[in-house]
């Protein structure tokens, strides 16, 4: 029995499969993938690998990591003063336009994955973005670099289970 669950370190993705709304929440006081989550780890804790925690029994999790933001301060909007440049207003992301933020690899993950050659190539890194939508993955074709505008391919991206 889980008595008190966190959503710490996972609060900010958006849910990769059931309970996506606020109103599933469970009795933990978390939502259903974040218990089963924590029921994973505590199934690994109790096995004879501990270290060894398999995220791999929902097709979901290896599906890219995402959360949604808004451009609702300064900062947060300057994050795409590069993206911006020289586009028309229309165009633009504008202040307090919701986003959906994808996470890139790290440069470890990136060179296990032989995404980078060199040293120098740690500066492909993308932030990765995209437009709003209530389906994230309908924006797959559309995530961009939010600083030079490039698209970004899915081999890019962390998974929920990197995540």
């Amino acid at each position: 029995m889980i008595r008190k669950a966190s959503a710490h370190g996972l609060g900010h993705l958006i849910a990769p499969y059931d309970g996506k709304s606020k109103q599933d929440e469970r009795e933990s006081g978390v939502r259903l993938w974040q218990e089963d989550i924590w029921k994973a780890i505590i199934r690994s804790f109790r096995s004879s690998n501990p270290l060894e925690l398999p995220l791999n029994w929902r097709e979901e999790l290896s599906h890219p990591a995402v959360s949604q933001y808004a451009a609702a301060t300064p900062d947060r909007l300057d994050r795409f003063k590069d993206f911006n440049l020289d586009k028309p207003y229309a165009q633009q992301v504008k202040p307090f336009n919701f986003l959906l933020e994808f996470y890139a690899k790290r440069p470890d993950e990136m060179a296990r994955d032989g995404l980078l050659t060199s040293a120098d190539d740690v500066q492909k890194q993308p932030k990765p973005s995209a437009p709003y939508s209530r389906d994230p993955y309908s924006m797959m074709a559309r995530i961009r670099d939010r600083v030079s505008g490039a698209p970004v391919e899915t081999r890019w991206l962390r998974t929920y289970a990197e995540a």
